[in-house]
């Protein structure tokens, strides 16, 4: 059949007439990343295996307009099966070796390493730039041994544990036959059967069809993301030029900073959109994207991305020398980091869109934000680490006080709680605007949502096993020292102490958790089992430098307080206190009257 306006024809095939010929194929710069994952591949490895002579595995689409001129077929749709095929044959090549090195040799060069009609070698298949090296170097190159390899990508890791994974079916499916010529009638049958694999084969006659078949095909198994859709529109609105293609380079900094966090790149696009133009579900966002943004202005587009990518990253692990060489005003940046540092700690998505808002224009908006991130971080810690309230409405709402931001920045008029600012009016005024509505709008949250469960909720805290446990409790301890080391004429006032700027910036790789009452209570005359329902709560646990939290271990309350007392954590001066009053005595009715009053302080301490 064929389609003339779109110059497009499709064939059925086997893989041996549509792959294994005499041409060279590339990945397009467009494409997606290489995605297969263990589920993929024991569907490839039952398509392989079945008793059917052929079998159908789906569509392989290219385009062939550079054929002519460069001698290449892009291959549109189908390259994670064609990659992971090379993958498949690369293993069978390599246990085929220890076998019969010279039948190795040759089906290297004909299925991996091909010559052309002038006795010319080239290679079959050349991947996307972002697998390249690792590719061409481990799969395609036999004198490189992967297993010895350091996978540094999420695709490198993939193509590891996929050619390991047929590597090892592979063994185990030659494994039954004890002659070697039988292991090696298996592995040619194999072979043969990947040749003999039925696709529908579709060729495109030029690139913007090829651009427009891209966006409307799904490959089996892996779905387009935004992120695959929109590169593909970008790449198709930015030509490469002169031997340089800049929107190649420029996605492939973004797909780094990015991936770099270990966030998808379609949650980020997604937390760009919505802290600059609209609030949109996932669903929705390429089509707005297209909309919004024309081929003329790809270009500042895709610069912004970056620009945002680069924030993002700070976001999700940005370090205090990142913050400082990226933030050019006079602000706070060791309270700025911490703030965002703590967020990062709580595991809040949902303040992402506002931070990349602020951070992005960090150096324009004219005042200093600091106390906005704390406030994120005050209200983010009351409203979602400790009373779990639902977040849909409030990555709205940061998103609304995102682009507002935003417009203002960009000296457009705004339009805050019924309050509408003139585009010519002062930058300062507008900025000052959004953050008190803002302001009033979370403590209008934090009364509807937070009061009256906060304190309940509260005494729920305990250490549970994981990291993220572990630095929220060193976290709040850190926050409830920070209070005992203020004068005692700022503690009695909530006014006061939000006013009151704490010089120290506490670094939480240098202090510990103890567990006063240890889990090990021997020592106590206690066992495990009679601690179990309270040793874990907060009010068990204090701050401790590490040295002297290796000294305390399981020790009796009298060898602590010895050891606490080497300690110069406020905190802990407030410990040896109260142990005292109770005549050295530490039980659960005292942990469980401890942890009551830290939940009264942190009413006063994370106060908006």
């Amino acid at each position: 059949m064929s389609d003339s306006k779109l110059d497009l024809k499709a064939q059925n095939k086997t893989l041996g007439e549509a792959f294994f010929i005499d041409q060279r194929f590339e990945i397009p710069r467009y494409q997606r990343p290489y995605a297969w994952k263990a589920e993929q591949i024991e569907d490839f490895w039952s398509d392989l295996t079945t008793d059917d002579d052929t079998y159908f595995v789906g569509n392989i689409i290219c385009n062939t307009s550079r054929l002519a001129d460069d001698k290449v077929i892009e291959i549109i749709d189908g390259q994670q099966r064609i990659l992971t095929i090379t993958i498949f044959c690369a293993a069978l090549i390599d246990i085929l070796d220890e076998l019969d090195s010279k039948k190795a040799e040759k089906f290297h060069q004909n299925d991996i390493y091909p010559e052309d009609s002038n006795g010319n070698n080239f290679w079959r298949i050349t991947p996307g730039l972002s697998t390249f090296d690792y590719f061409r170097k481990y799969i395609q190159n036999k004198e490189n041994d992967i297993m010895e390899s350091n996978p540094q990508t999420i695709e490198e890791k993939l193509i590891k544990n996929n050619y390991n994974l047929l590597s090892k079916k592979l063994k185990g499916h030659i494994s039954t036959s004890k002659d070697e010529a039988k292991k090696i009638e298996k592995l040619l049958k194999l072979r043969s059967k990947i040749r003999n694999l039925e696709v529908i084969h579709t060729s495109v006659g030029n690139e913007d069809t090829a651009y427009e078949v891209f966006e409307t095909q799904n490959a089996r198994g892996v779905d387009l993301s935004t992120a695959d859709l929109l590169k593909n529109h970008i790449f198709r609105s930015i030509k490469a030029e002169d031997d340089r293609d800049i929107a190649k380079e420029i996605w492939i900094k973004i797909k780094n900073n990015v991936e770099g966090s270990n966030t998808d790149l379609k949650k980020f696009i997604r937390y760009f959109w919505i802290s600059k133009y609209q609030f949109l579900t996932d669903s929705k966002l390429f089509k707005a994207i297209k909309n919004k943004i024309p081929a003329d202005q790809m270009d500042p587009f895709i610069t912004m991305l970056e620009d945002s990518s680069v924030r993002f990253n700070m976001i999700m692990q940005g370090s205090i020398q990142d913050f400082d060489n990226a933030i050019k005003s006079d602000y706070n940046i060791n309270k700025i980091h911490e703030s965002v540092q703590n967020l990062r700690f709580m595991g809040v998505s949902q303040s992402h869109v506002l931070l990349l808002s602020l951070l992005r224009n960090i150096d324009r908006i004219g005042r200093d934000p600091t106390n906005i991130f704390v406030l994120l971080e005050k209200f983010c810690f009351q409203y979602f680490f400790v009373c779990n309230q639902p977040g849909n409405n409030v990555e709205k709402l940061f998103s609304k006080y995102a682009i507002l931001i935003q417009i203002a920045v960009d000296g457009e008029q705004i339009e805050v709680d019924d309050l509408t600012i003139a585009n010519d009016s002062n930058l300062s005024k507008k900025i000052d605007t959004i953050f008190n509505s803002l302001k009033n709008k979370l403590v209008e949250l934090r009364k509807t949502n937070v009061e009256g469960i906060f304190e309940e909720n509260f005494l729920n805290i305990e250490l549970r096993a994981s990291e993220k446990s572990r630095k929220m409790i060193k976290y709040i301890l850190n926050n409830i020292n920070l209070y005992y080391k203020a004068p005692e004429n700022i503690r009695s006032s909530k006014k006061k102490l939000n006013k009151f700027k704490f010089e120290e910036v506490t670094n939480f790789e240098n202090i510990e958790l103890e567990h006063i009452l240890p889990r090990s209570p021997k020592l106590w005359g206690l066992s495990k089992e009679d601690v179990k329902s309270y040793v874990n709560k907060l009010g068990n646990f204090t701050i401790i430098s590490g040295t002297v939290n290796g000294s305390a271990q399981n020790f009796t309350i009298d060898r602590k307080i010895e050891e606490y007392d080497k300690s110069d954590l406020k905190i802990n001066k407030e410990l040896i206190s109260l142990i005292k009053t109770n005549d050295n005595k530490w039980n659960e009715s005292i942990i469980n009257d401890r942890h009551s009053n830290f939940a009264q302080l942190a009413l006063i301490i994370w106060d908006l």
